[in-house]
């Protein structure tokens, strides 16, 4: 896949609010450009199980973690919020989440490569997620979710629980 400036070329045409949730097929304003794997993820996440129409009736993980601070406290709160949003946002496994450096997120986009053929990509958060990561309490300057100082898969094992 060609990249421009970093960037990997916008080869699909995307709408921002899915036909199927009440966006304009034919609104030029609803639609944007993206790569195949960003294009792919975006899909899989509007439908996959966390999508509201599909949601509902089920627990509200993040009215969920709301209630865990009540117990747990603010700032672990705060750092499961930030792991959950990441977590669907991105489309990374919990490993790759918990090993997220801070210098793979430049504004809102966070920098990765394609599993398949190691393609350089950046895939565009949104807004609140950047910000989830940025108020949530490190313990590391170079990791948002992990000191670095333990073993990796241990980590990943904590956050699994």
């Amino acid at each position: 896949m060609p990249l421009v400036g970093g960037f990997a070329a916008s080869t699909e045409a995307d709408h921002i609010v899915p036909i199927r949730a009440g966006g304009a097929k034919y609104d030029m304003a609803n639609g944007q450009g993206a790569c195949k794997p960003c294009h792919a993820r975006k899909t899989a996440i509007e439908d996959s199980s966390f999508t509201r129409s599909r949601y509902r009736g089920r627990s509200n993980l993040l009215a969920a973690i709301d209630i865990y601070a009540k117990t747990a406290g603010a700032r672990n709160a705060q750092r499961l919020r930030a792991f959950v949003l990441l977590l669907k946002y991105s489309g990374m496994r919990i490993g790759d989440t918990v090993q997220c450096g801070v210098d793979r997120i430049e504004e809102n986009r966070l920098f990765l490569y394609t599993q398949k053929t190691d393609t350089p990509v950046y895939c565009v958060l949104p807004d609140f997620v950047v910000k989830a990561l940025g108020a949530a309490p490190r313990t590391s300057e170079r990791f948002y979710l992990w000191s670095g100082a333990s073993m990796l898969h241990s980590a990943v094992g904590k956050w699994q629980r």
